[in-house]
């Protein structure tokens, strides 16, 4: 586990916005939980590794109130703590970005899943424990994506390099904005293949493949999705390894696509 002082926000607001009483002690950085599935061979020795799961990652925030003959201040900045810890909860989304300043241009998607004990504000001495964790995306993700734009014919093809900053597998995401009706869309790596038929978008209209804040795809152009227009033999979708890959993309119509990944770290 990672401990380190350090400053920590939560939807952009800084503990440390809080008030000058409320001190971030440590944080602690929990390392990335794994799950393996494996079967047997059908012979005394080894097993087969059938999947693996990244599950979750913490964080711990160890804070100081520094008054500690002064109980209803304790009180009363603990209640705006935990206020500011549980910024999210309740949207249709929920979850809060939570950021550390030794990792600038870097976002935990997490929960809050442990609060103050209510003992807390009579055990000045020690340290107050709040975690968060991460599911839906237990990795960290950057701020800002690597983009590449690209013209492309009508039936052509266009190869371009997506990189990927970060030590684990991304995702891809595509812009497709076309001069005329788009019917289809297919782009494929050396190792997957992601096709879209059938659609009828029209001309100068953008049709758009991302991920919501639970890392499911999307794909909608206008206020319609056209999810239901992926081909049967096309993956989930297109992996980006550490350092990047070469991505080729085909229309049935000629426009402008705009190919992108957001890093991803362990």
């Amino acid at each position: 586990m990672r401990r380190t002082a350090a400053e920590i926000a939560i939807n952009g607001v800084p503990l440390m916005s809080i008030d000058p009483d409320v001190v971030a002690v440590e944080v602690q950085e929990g390392s990335v939980q794994r799950q393996l599935t494996a079967s047997g061979l059908g012979r005394p020795i080894g097993q087969h590794v059938d999947a693996m799961e990244q599950r979750t990652i913490d964080v711990t925030l160890l804070l100081a109130i520094a008054l500690p003959r002064d109980l209803e201040r304790r009180a009363m900045l603990l209640d705006r703590v935990v206020l500011w810890a549980t910024q999210g909860e309740g949207n249709t989304t929920p979850g809060c970005r939570l950021t550390l300043n030794y990792r600038p241009g870097r976002y935990l998607w997490c929960r809050c899943v442990e609060l103050p004990k209510p003992g807390t504000l009579y055990k000045w001495t020690q340290p107050i424990s709040i975690t968060w964790r991460a599911y839906d995306v237990p990795l960290w993700q950057a701020e800002a994506a690597q983009r590449q734009t690209v013209s492309i014919a009508a039936n052509g093809a266009q190869s371009v390099r997506v990189p990927n900053v970060g030590t684990a597998p991304s995702k891809l995401w595509l812009n497709v904005t076309a001069g005329s009706s788009l019917s289809w869309v297919k782009a494929s790596t050396s190792r997957e293949i992601f096709q879209f038929s059938g659609m009828g978008i029209p001309a100068r209209q953008t049709f758009q493949i991302g991920f919501d804040r639970r890392d499911l795809l999307t794909a909608t152009a206008g206020r319609l999705s056209y999810l239901s227009h992926m081909t049967y033999d096309s993956a989930d979708y297109l992996t980006i390894p550490p350092g990047g890959a070469d991505v080729t993309i085909k229309t049935d119509a000629p426009g402008t696509v705009e190919l992108y990944s957001y890093g991803r770290w362990y």
